[in-house]
Order: C-alpha cells, then structure tokens, then sequence
C-alpha cells in the first residue's frame, strides 16, 4: 500500500502532496532549501531552552523534503516518458 504523504499550510490545513500544483511544490522547495542554509528551530526537549537549530540535510530530513522533491520529480518523468 502506497504511504500518503501530506503537506500542513500555514494556516494548519492538510493536503495531499500530490494535490499541490508544480509553482506550489517548487515554491516549497525553495523555502526548505533556504530554511536548511539559514537554519531551521525545532523543539528539542534535551536542550536547556527547549529549542534546536538544524541545518542541511538535518533541516531537510525533519521538512520531509524528499517527499516534495520525489513528487515533483514524478511529474517530470511522467510526462516525458
């Protein structure tokens, strides 16, 4: 059985990744990639201040980035058999 991945909006909704349109998908791309250089705060209960910063690949595990990436690229391979 296939995993549904989904994706939260800002304003807390929750769509299917593969219901986001190629400019949304590509637009959160780039804010992962941006967040994942500029540093990403989690929470982190074993740190003294409850919050952590991520970077590179440690930021982009945590935004399930792959899954965005995964999903564009599909589309890409689809249409260009």
């Amino acid at each position: 059985m296939k995993e549904v991945k989904t994706h939260t909006t800002k304003d807390g909704r929750i769509i299917l990744i593969s219901d986001l349109n190629d400019n949304h998908l590509k637009n959160i791309i780039k804010k992962f990639e941006k967040q994942a250089n500029e540093g990403l705060s989690v929470y982190n209960d074993s740190f003294p201040n409850g919050i952590d910063i991520l970077f590179g690949s440690d930021a982009l595990d945590v935004l399930n980035y792959q899954d965005y990436v995964d999903e564009l690229n599909s589309r890409s391979t689809s249409e260009n058999p």
